[in-house]
């Protein structure tokens, strides 16, 4: 295979140059920025939402929670005991992502609510 020799493509890249933008491009940006971030972004349903979503989640956590300890204890008597470290390993890994998933959705609502109200009372923005 014959090696790739870029002197050329760099010579010809060097005969280019890209200035900066203007200063009007920078100002009307920033101007439409602002205006976008004091838009309101959630709706009074759209809060709905994010309560159903997390009592959902809460709700099918605690049913997983359930059946995997219901199984579990009958799967140690069913198993045989060098299968029960997996079994015990993958019941903490599975109720460890649970309930990351549920401080994620936590975090989200919070923070979410939090950069909105920022957004309304002004802060944040130069």
């Amino acid at each position: 295979m014959k090696p790739f020799d870029d002197t050329e493509l760099r010579e010809l890249l060097l005969c280019y140059e890209v200035s900066g933008p203007s200063p009007e491009l920078v100002d009307r940006t920033k101007r439409l920025m602002r205006e976008e971030v004091l838009q309101p972004t959630v709706e009074p349903v759209a809060q709905e939402k994010w309560v159903f979503i997390l009592v959902a989640m809460a709700i099918a956590m605690s049913l997983c929670l359930f059946y995997m300890f219901t199984v579990g204890t009958i799967l140690r008597f069913v198993l045989p005991s060098y299968l029960l470290d997996f079994l015990r390993h993958t019941l903490y890994a599975l109720t460890a992502a649970g309930g990351s998933l549920l401080a994620w959705t936590l975090m989200m609502l919070f923070f979410k609510h939090i950069c909105i109200r920022r957004a309304e009372n002004g802060f944040g923005h130069a």
